[in-house]
Formats: structure tokens, C-alpha cells, sequence
């Protein structure tokens, strides 16, 4: 049962050894300290636009199951510019194990694409209305959540271009593995990607399941940025427009599969049979 909890003070945080972490007892939140922190209760952003903001380096936050819940919960359209977490200019950020629903961003990670370090894994991102998780770090790794109902129709109140992203990443050594993202819609002029990596080398992008309404123009995979030896293999593709571009970038893709069986594939280097 999600259980509303207004924060007026920018920290409110308490021990919790029973945990061994740092229990975060309400939102909105700054956590300005290194450490482990987690949830012991679902948590409502009522007030501000970040639910969990990051200053410091090395936090790892896990969410035990429970929520954060946003602005768009429940289907509701607005500014598209709540954060479900964010690590605002910090290393070694990690956040796993729980669902961050109605948010404009799910979880975003700001550190510069030379800085390193960052884990997102074990997550529900939903009902989003411009991209689920977004990244811009080097050694990055992004697996394992599933991601669903990212909606350009959320969007509202604001000048919105309606596009929506799934996964978006930026840095080097980046590996996005054995995601879900499911049930994207944008109106159908407007041109999304379910993943996108841009500014980056030594990346991986790997056994990811993406799936979207099938009527827009979604791009599956958009490698871009001058970004170089990039592989794509083992992805599936239903729904998408293009399942994999390579734009300015170079890369291999292998093992790629479309659902009906005639993907479309631009630029980079195919080196094993894609479908």
C-alpha cells in the first residue's frame, strides 16, 4: 500500500541498523554524505521536483522492494521535469531493487562522461514521460530493470517535444544488459528511441527486450555522437520503426532479432546474422 509522507525539510533521513543502511524517511530528500541508505516505506514527492537528490560521491540506495512515487502516478499528463532520483555531479552512484513510478525522469546520473562509475540494476521504471533512465558517466552499468509506459502523452503544461527515451546513456564503458522496456507512445511524428548511447567507446549493449506500440517512429538501438567500438548483440526488437542505427558512430551489431523477422539496420558492421 503506497503510503503519502510530506517532507518540508530538504533532508530527512534516520539510522536504521536493523537495515545496516541509512533509512530515507521522506521526500523531497538530499543526501550529502557517502554511505548506504534504503527505504523502509513507499514515498510520495508532494513538494519540489526531485524526490531523492544525490550530492556526494560513493551512495548506494536501495529501494527494498518499495516505491517512490511521482507527479504522472496513475497516468496523470504534466511538466515533464520531475526526477525520481537523481546523483547530481557525484561518482560511484548506485540505486537498485524497487519501483520509481510518474516521473518526468526516472533516475538520472550526472558525473561527466570522464568521470567514473555508476550501477542502476533490479528496477520498475514506469509511467514516465520523457525517459526512464539517463545516464552520462564512464563505466556505467545499466541491467536488468524493466521499463514500461514511457508516454510522450504525459506531457503537459510546457513546451514539449513529446519525445521519450527509454534508456540514454553517455560516457565510456558503458554496458546497458538484460533490460526490458515495454510500451512506449508518442504521438506519431515525433521520433523516439527505446536506447540511445551517444559519446562513447568500449560500450556494450546487450540481450535487451524492447517493445513499443508499433505505430510511432521508434528507433530500437540509436548509437550517435562520433561514438566508437560499440557492440549490439542479442537484442529484441517488436514494434520498432528502425531497430538499430548507427548515426556518425562505429560499431558491430550480431544475433539482433526483429519480430517479423526483417529488421532494419544502419550503418556500423554487421558480423553475425541479424533478423
Amino acid at each position: 500500500m503506497i503510503k503519502s509522507f510530506f517532507a518540508a525539510i530538504s533532508l530527512s533521513l534516520s539510522a536504521g541498523c536493523a537495515f545496516g543502511c541509512t533509512i530515507i524517511t521522506g521526500a523531497p530528500v538530499t543526501i550529502a554524505a557517502p554511505g548506504q541508505y534504503c527505504l523502509d516505506q513507499d514515498l510520495v514527492l508532494t513538494l519540489g521536483s526531485e524526490a531523492i537528490r544525490v550530492t556526494s560521491d560513493d551512495v548506494s540506495i536501495d529501494l527494498k522492494g518499495y516505491s517512490l512515487i511521482g507527479p504522472h502516478y496513475g497516468g496523470v499528463a504534466g511538466s515533464p521535469l520531475s526526477i525520481g532520483v537523481k546523483f547530481d555531479q557525484v561518482s560511484n552512484a548506485e540505486i537498485r531493487n524497487g519501483r520509481i513510478s510518474g516521473f518526468g525522469t526516472g533516475v538520472q546520473v550526472i558525473a561527466g562522461i570522464f568521470d567514473k562509475g555508476a550501477l542502476v540494476e533490479d528496477l520498475l521504471v514506469d509511467t514516465v514521460s520523457a525517459t526512464a533512465i539517463a545516464v552520462v558517466t564512464s563505466n556505467a552499468v545499466i541491467r536488468n530493470n524493466r521499463i514500461q509506459n514511457v508516454s510522450g502523452f504525459l506531457q503537459a503544461n510546457c513546451v514539449c517535444s513529446q519525445s521519450i527515451i527509454g534508456i540514454s546513456a553517455k560516457g565510456n564503458g558503458i554496458q546497458i544488459s538484460g533490460n526490458s522496456i515495454l510500451g512506449m507512445t508518442s504521438p506519431n511524428s515525433v521520433s523516439s528511441n527505446a536506447i540511445t548511447i551517444s559519446f562513447s567507446s568500449n560500450a556494450l549493449i546487450e540481450g535487451n527486450l524492447i517493445s513499443t506500440a508499433g505505430t510511432q517512429s521508434f528507433t530500437g538501438v540509436r548509437v550517435s555522437g562520433n561514438s566508437g567500438l560499440v557492440s549490439v548483440v542479442d537484442n529484441k526488437f517488436l514494434g520498432t520503426l528502425k531497430e538499430i542505427v548507427f548515426a556518425d558512430s562505429a560499431g558491430v551489431y550480431s544475433r539482433n532479432i526483429s519480430a517479423d523477422g526483417m529488421g532494419t539496420y544502419i550503418g556500423g558492421t554487421p558480423v553475425g546474422d541479424n533478423f
